[in-house]
């Protein structure tokens, strides 16, 4: 931008930012970062922006509109993430200069949010405009302004390429027209004046709505060529007359600077130097135990961060990407070597409530509550500068519950994020779209259903080909799940539009899952990850899944029968320092298990941790895995068992499923329907393979569509009891 001094009034664009930032200033504070997606009122996708400590705006990115500006402190923050409360708006604390009604003020047929850039230090805001050309790429910059001894606000807007003439509401109150022409306008309102001034193409325009009050329109003309244009808004609020005129003089003097397009979010060639703020990890791990397979080590993580974990990920050169929930991104720098020398980094911060994080390509791909973003360091400084909109197609009215997790990511590059169905007060709605289903989203974009029926999916993954999700027990959800995401399925809690509004309130169906957690394991089912390294000891190619009320980690084993997936579940580690939110293995042959506990029960004491598992090399005994046959089990064994595997005696099976129904979660039933009960299954026989590692079981009056618990007192060769003398099978099929 070019300014200059004009008659003794200096106009000064003043950035948000400070050259450097300490860590102690990132505590809890949102406002060291650029800015902060939160919601607003009449905005659920707000981003508030601050242009100076005292003063700020926040603009709607579904409606595309500047909608508040205020002086004095950063938004209030609210809700479960910031204070453990139900409620998540977001208030203004301090003078509203001005606001703007809740409609999307371009004239255009069709738009569409497509990020933010802070490369350079200033946030823009980046769009798109629909029209007979196709669509226009917008560039907006707001700044603070001086004009003389009053703070303004200045709007710069670059609008890329040719387009029809354009209209956009500048400004909407009840106030009296004091004077207006082409480019300059002024208000009297009840206390004070508004003053706005246009430069750059095209003119301002006031008149009267028809509730009386001034609405004033920024008109751009057609524009024939392909020339990028560029335009100005400065909207200054005046105590008196006594400076207005003077002002409007000056403000006509200034010329925008020529537009450039590509300068918000280049990739640049030459890294420039770092100016990511860094936190020396503490050089003193916590807790350390586990037991004789597994070693369990704290991750000591600096003071300043509140690293509620939300998600998990890896850099190619082995450093741990941590997505937090309440909004920021770190790499933990050398995590794998030594947790003595642990460098944590901020790499982006600003998100709203995120669940979850994939690294691709040089980018962090983060589903938040209200989109999924691409989030790339385009200089190479070590700080992302460029937040993408991959896609925001799912509705979000601001419900504290309307969290969005993943993403996950097939083969082909695709993404899948799971959307919570459930609400702050526990029921669905029908009216916000998508809520409830899992989503594909393709590289460009494009976004369709896979799956409906969910309510809290809370940890969506890749496996064997196909995407999963977990999900929560609640009103129609008998108990916690995993559920295998193939199109058209439906898994029982009332979804969003596009489900029929007809089927909403009694849904028609319910696909069963592809595996059921018994609440005594696991009330509250969490992240999942793969088992892909032998170093994490005899459990490859299944799956660890954490559960948050409990503070543990569960096992699963699954198998594919008659083309559909099921298997079992056993306990694997409990008491972690927090609810289980997160876990992901590292290319170290360690798992890395991330916690949270705010807003929600867990029996962790803490308020989050980073945990180590790594496997010491001796291999516990335990049912290493299941497959079903269409009368019994093969079961396979970490060692050799004794004899007494093939006595039936040492066997005790039992089955139980749960009602679909419309109450919150479902006791255990029987075969015939009795609550609290399960149906007893007779083992009429037991072998033991030659070399005493597997045993096959057979048995009589089993059925499907239940949940299959199998205890055993069968001891090794060596003679240890089995660390997990209970497993339970979900059996969907038997094998035809």
């Amino acid at each position: 931008m070019r300014f200059g001094i004009w008659a003794g009034i200096v106009l000064a664009a003043v950035s948000g930012r400070t050259a450097e930032l300490k860590a102690g200033e990132l505590a809890r504070d949102q406002f060291a970062a650029p800015f902060v997606r939160t919601v607003m009122p009449d905005a659920p996708r707000s981003i508030a922006i601050p242009l100076s400590s005292n003063l700020h705006v926040a603009f709607d990115a579904e409606k595309l509109r500047l909608h508040t500006a205020w002086s004095g402190e950063r938004v209030g923050l609210s809700g479960y993430v910031t204070h453990a409360q139900q409620n998540p708006i977001s208030q203004v604390r301090g003078t509203i200069l001005w606001s703007a009604p809740a409609e999307m003020p371009w004239s255009t047929s069709s738009n569409r949010f497509r990020g933010v850039s802070t490369k350079g230090g200033a946030v823009t805001l980046l769009y798109d405009l629909g029209d007979s050309h196709g669509w226009a790429r917008v560039h907006e910059t707001p700044s603070r302004v001086m004009a003389g001894s009053n703070t303004g606000i200045m709007r710069r807007f670059e609008i890329a390429r040719g387009t029809d003439a354009v209209r956009m509401l500048a400004f909407a109150e009840t106030a009296e027209i004091i004077s207006t022409n082409a480019h300059a306008v002024v208000l009297r309102r009840s206390n004070d004046l508004v003053l706005l001034h246009h430069s750059g193409v095209g003119s301002l325009q006031a008149g009267r709505g028809s509730n009386g009050e001034v609405r004033i329109t920024a008109n751009l003309d057609a524009n024939t060529n392909t020339a990028p244009q560029v335009f100005e808004l400065v909207t200054v609020v005046c105590p008196t007359n006594a400076e207005w005129q003077v002002i409007v003089s000056e403000l006509a003097k200034h010329s925008p600077a020529t537009p450039n397009l590509s300068a918000a979010h280049p990739r640049a060639t030459t890294p420039v130097p770092m100016r990511v703020i860094t936190f020396p990890g503490a050089t003193t791990p916590g807790r350390i135990d586990g037991n004789e397979s597994f070693k369990r080590e704290q991750v000591p993580i600096p003071k300043e961060l509140d690293a509620l974990v939300g998600g998990l990920d890896w850099l190619p050169g082995g450093d741990l990407v941590v997505v937090t929930w309440p909004g920021e991104i770190y790499i933990a720098c050398g995590i794998t070597n030594s947790l003595t020398n642990i460098v944590w980094q901020r790499f982006a911060s600003g998100l709203h409530e995120p669940l979850g994080v994939k690294w691709k390509n040089g980018s962090a791909y983060v589903a938040s509550k209200a989109e999924l973003t691409r989030i790339t360091d385009t200089d190479g400084n070590g700080e992302a500068d460029l937040f993408e909109t991959v896609s925001d197609a799912w509705g979000f009215d601001g419900d504290s519950h309307y969290f969005a997790y993943g993403p996950a990511m097939d083969d082909a590059g695709n993404f899948y994020v799971s959307l919570d169905g459930n609400t702050g007060d526990w029921r669905a709605k029908w009216n916000v779209p998508l809520r409830g289903w899992a989503v594909k989203v393709r590289p460009n974009g494009a976004t369709e259903t896979i799956a409906g029926g969910l309510r809290s999916p809370n940890g969506v993954f890749s496996f064997g080909g196909d995407i999963f999700c977990t999900d929560n027990e609640g009103y129609w959800i008998g108990a916690c799940k995993i559920n295998c995401l193939r199109p058209g399925k439906f898994f029982g809690y009332p979804s969003s539009t596009p489900h029929p509004q007809e089927n909403f309130d009694k849904p028609a169906r319910f696909d069963p899952p592809t595996l059921w957690f018994p609440r005594k394991l696991a009330p509250s089912a969490s992240g999942a990850t793969v088992v892909s390294d032998t170093r994490f000891g005899p459990f490859t190619n299944q799956l660890l899944v954490g559960d948050f009320f409990t503070a543990s980690l569960l096992r699963v084993s699954l198998e594919q029968v008659n083309g559909e997936w099921q298997g079992a579940v056993w306990p694997f580690m409990k008491s972690f320092l927090s609810g289980v939110n997160r876990v992901s293995l590292g290319p170290d042959g360690k798992l890395y298990v991330g916690c949270l506990r705010r807003g929600w029960t867990s029996s962790g004491p803490q308020e989050f941790s980073l945990e180590r598992l790594t496997f010491t090399g001796k291999t516990p005994f335990e049912v290493r895995d299941v497959r079903a046959h269409r009368d019994g089990f093969d079961l396979a064994f970490t060692a050799p068992v004794d004899a007494s595997a093939a006595d039936t005696n040492a066997w005790n099976v039992s089955q139980f499923g749960y009602r679909f129904h419309s109450k919150y979660g479902s006791p255990e039933i029987n075969h015939d329907g009795k609550e609290n009960s399960a149906t007893p299954i007779t083992v009429t026989r037991a072998e033991v393979s030659p070399d005493k590692t597997r045993v096959r079981l057979f048995l009589s009056g089993w059925k499907t569509n239940f949940v299959t618990a199998v205890n055993s007192s069968v001891r090794s060769e060596t003679d240890a009891p089995l660390r997990n003398d209970t497993f339970y099978y979900t059996l969907n099929q038997l094998p035809k």
